[in-house]
């Protein structure tokens, strides 16, 4: 038996927490045992999740570096750090843990412990957003002889220039799809999406509200589709971070102007049943690592169009869905027309071919065979 320790940098329940959890489970039957740790703090939900399905866990104190330059709150951070580490690499021999499993480019502590314990590291690298000036703390632990780096698609080591780690990149773990996400939750039914009239698509976008995400554009390209005459409403799934309250009020002003044309729902804990409700999904991000809404639409049957961010052209290769430039809003209009326009028999055809690539490499079975292999060459590496 493999005993992993899989680190997590938020107690949130999103969906990569939930992921970490399926992928366990699935890994367990291969004879790979995993715990997790994440931080110790007033949410409840995804504990009460790891109750409940009986997988195993430990909450600690950890605090954790912000990206962003927050002095005061990365000072803290630094402060505790001595501490966090002899919490972790404590937790690492009493597991008696084989592999540590990092989730995050910034969380640092748990990767300096197992470093302290002479145990191997998957640090596992999912956005590309972190800072280069914190990319260059990170890449410097990366010289450690027993740490080695996965990334969930190769747009992250082009996006931080990671050449230089030669043999220590031990390749690419996307994160999976999970079919059984779409339970309805009481949200949906209390803030549903509103009746759309006969013969009017309904465009989804699934993001929180940031710039790099592409928010402002998707409802510039529903105003401008609308005043064409082109029937359709746009929905907006997505929160607002700290930080980004100004762009998200710009996106709330401008939906304001369409009136009943976009509606923003919010932050959604039912994104897949909302997405049973789309008749496409337009993707307008400005960079990306490994998509999983993507995914889920093409899970789903459901027509995207996509810029070409992160492993999306990938995703899409061979499926005939319109791929456009970042920021192109006549090239979004463009390729929302082609793929609401749809005829029944292509939507179907394409369905079965979107379905067979989800199944065939995102799936949550083959995602676990990656990790397997993955901790396989890593003890064979370093043990």
């Amino acid at each position: 038996m493999i005993r992993v320790l899989n680190c997590l940098h938020r107690s949130t329940l999103g969906g990569g927490q939930q992921r970490v959890v399926e992928v366990g489970e699935a890994l367990l039957a291969m004879g790979v045992e995993t715990c997790v740790v994440f931080p110790e703090d007033q949410e409840q939900r995804y504990e009460q999740m790891l109750r409940q399905r009986k997988f195993p866990y430990v909450r600690l104190r950890l605090p954790q570096i912000r990206a962003a330059r927050r002095a005061l709150s990365n000072a803290q951070f630094l402060f505790g750090l001595p501490r966090q580490v002899a919490s972790l690499a404590k937790l690492i021999r009493e597991r008696h843990s084989d592999i540590v499993h990092v989730n995050g480019v910034t969380n640092i502590g748990p990767v300096m412990a197992a470093i302290v314990c002479r145990r191997p590291v998957v640090w596992h690298w999912n956005d590309t957003l972190t800072p280069k000036w914190f990319v260059a703390i990170a890449k410097w632990l990366l010289r450690a002889p027993r740490v080695r780096l996965v990334a969930a698609s190769q747009a992250i080591p082009d996006s931080y220039d990671l050449a230089s780690v030669g043999d220590r990149f031990l390749g690419l773990l996307p994160p999976p799809v999970l079919f059984a996400d779409g339970v309805e939750t009481d949200s949906i039914r209390s803030n549903p999406v509103g009746e759309v009239p006969p013969g009017t698509a309904v465009l989804g976008f699934v993001s929180n509200l940031l710039a790099a995400k592409g928010a402002l554009e998707f409802v510039e390209v529903v105003g401008r589709l609308r005043a064409e005459g082109v029937q359709v409403v746009g929905v907006v799934a997505g929160g607002v971070l700290p930080g980004h309250e100004q762009y998200a009020e710009r996106v709330r002003q401008r939906a304001a102007l369409e009136g009943n044309g976009v509606q923003l729902l919010g932050h959604r804990n039912d994104v897949a049943a909302l997405m049973n409700r789309f008749d496409a999904l337009l993707f307008p991000s400005h960079t990306e690592a490994a998509p999983i809404v993507v995914l889920q639409a093409l899970a789903r049957g459901l027509p995207v169009v996509a810029t070409p961010v992160g492993n999306v052209v990938e995703m899409l290769e061979g499926l005939d869905m319109p791929i456009v430039s970042v920021g192109d809003i006549e090239a979004m209009m463009v390729g929302v027309r082609k793929v609401i326009g749809m005829s029944s028999a292509d939507r179907a055809a394409y369905a079965v071919k979107a379905r067979r690539r989800i199944e065939g490499e995102y799936s949550l079975a083959a995602v676990a065979e990656r990790h397997l292999a993955i901790y396989k060459a890593l003890l064979g590496a370093t043990g």
